[in-house]
């Protein structure tokens, strides 16, 4: 049995490629273009003395200083954790890291319910501090701090994962 498969066929209507019009595809966002930006008052460079004083803080949570027991190589970063109070009154139902150069742009705010959490409805914009310990990477301890009261608001510490290799297209 044969079977022939056409593609179509030519007619003397058909335009040619160049005489087709198509229109540009728009990228598709996953997220709304942001209604405003907001620099909340803290949002701003911290200066070094402000850092140490941050790295202190964390490396003497129990998190950290039983990692620092175990490691003596670790990384630092900072960026910006806004926190959500929990309804009850006690705690955090969630939060929202930004990039430390976010102080530079400001706080995407996009319209009501088209973004997980809204940056305002968080009860402040923390420094935040992430510490990965070892070589290679162990463990990591990621701390919001206050630092007008000089502690820590909100502490986690989780494995560190290497993200998965992905071969070359």
């Amino acid at each position: 049995m044969m079977v022939f498969l056409t593609s179509g066929c030519a007619h003397e209507n058909t335009p040619t490629p160049d005489e087709v019009s198509v229109p540009p595809i728009e990228p598709v966002s996953t997220m709304p273009t942001p209604e405003e930006f907001w620099f909340p008052e803290n949002l701003r460079q911290l200066s070094a003395s402000e850092k140490n004083t941050i790295i202190e803080i964390v490396l003497n949570t129990p998190e950290a200083s039983e990692w620092l027991q175990k490691e003596s190589k670790y990384e630092i970063s900072f960026d910006w954790a806004a926190l959500y109070p929990d309804s009850s009154g006690t705690g955090y139902s969630g939060y929202m890291r930004y990039e430390y150069e976010i102080v530079e742009t400001g706080i995407p705010v996009y319209p009501r319910g088209r973004a997980v959490l809204d940056p305002r409805d968080a009860e402040k914009i923390y420094p935040d501090v992430t510490i990965r310990f070892g070589e290679p990477g162990k463990w990591i301890v990621s701390a919001a701090v206050d630092l007008e009261a000089c502690k820590v608001v909100f502490v986690e510490g989780y494995p560190f994962r290497t993200p998965p290799i992905r071969p070359a297209k």
